[in-house]
């Protein structure tokens, strides 16, 4: 297992993420068709008949058999997107997989545990994964929301192979302690005459509007493309089989382990792109 230290923090990327295509090419070739059949030929006159009686009439010749139907081009094989899936088998077991389909940029979903608030001013999160789907404009990025929902901080964590290698898990460490804390304001109720009164009076509250991590209501992981995204469709498939936790003030966090359910991580269907997934793999 690779261990993972990440210390920057990116900026909110766009809450969005349409189902893979593998694009399948036709031969240029095309299918021959059949032959028709050729007509019957006409039968004899018959003889005229002796004494003025007229002859009868001569039998009309069979109709010819329309010819076999040409055989239809065989078609090409499908092209490769260079992303892997998850295949047929479960890719883990006690973890979850989850799947993002992508075609153009700036598509995302957001999975998510709720729950608190929980204070979470020196702690960190630590999600072990192992991408099946790697690409620099591909991410993978923890995130926490406060309980007002206004307030996002996350961690921009793109699935290169230099920070992913193949077939290993990584632990990446989301430090949600070391983000500012939200500016001081007035309350939205406070009137337009209450500046220096309500500093003096100490009656300052935190920007609601800001990022307060002592009262984190949400938090996992948003997968996806980034804004400057420019590949061709696929899907994203990161596999999670741990989430464990440090810190966490006055309301602890027991370790996500995946052995037995989800364990609360759900998919946030209104601010994921359509066709995203969560599955559970238990143990074998």
């Amino acid at each position: 297992m690779q261990h993972l230290e990440s210390t920057s923090f990116g900026s909110l990327t766009c809450l969005a993420i349409a189902g893979a295509l593998l694009v399948a090419c036709s031969d240029d070739d095309r299918p021959d068709t059949g032959n028709g059949g050729r007509g019957g030929s006409a039968g004899a006159a018959g003889a005229a008949g002796s004494a003025g009686a007229s002859g009868s009439a001569g039998a009309s010749g069979a109709a010819g058999a329309s010819g076999a139907a040409g055989a239809a081009g065989s078609a090409g094989n499908a092209g490769s997107t260079g992303m892997p899936d998850g295949g047929a088998e479960p890719p883990c077991t006690d973890c979850v997989e989850l799947r993002v389909p992508i075609d153009d940029s700036d598509q995302t979903a957001l999975f998510t545990f709720e729950g608190g608030p929980f204070d979470m001013s020196a702690a960190e999160i630590h999600f072990r994964m192992r991408p099946l789907t790697r690409g620099d404009q591909l991410i993978a990025s923890p995130f926490a929301r406060d309980q007002d929902l206004q307030g996002f901080a996350s961690l921009d964590v793109a699935l290169t192979e230099e920070r992913f290698p193949e077939d290993t898990w990584v632990t990446v460490d989301f430090g949600v302690g070391g983000f500012f804390p939200p500016n001081l304001v007035l309350p939205a109720d406070a009137g337009p005459n209450a500046g220096d009164a309500g500093f003096d009076a100490g009656v300052l509250v935190p920007d609601p509007t800001a990022f307060d991590k002592s009262r984190v209501r949400r938090f996992g992981l948003q997968i996806g493309t980034t804004p400057d995204f420019a590949g061709r469709a696929a899907t994203v498939v990161v596999l999670v089989d741990t989430v464990s936790f440090q810190n966490v003030v006055g309301n602890p966090l027991a370790e996500k382990t995946f052995d037995d359910n989800a364990e609360g991580l759900t998919l946030d269907l209104a601010a994921s792109t359509p066709g995203a997934q969560l599955i559970h793999h238990p143990a074998d």
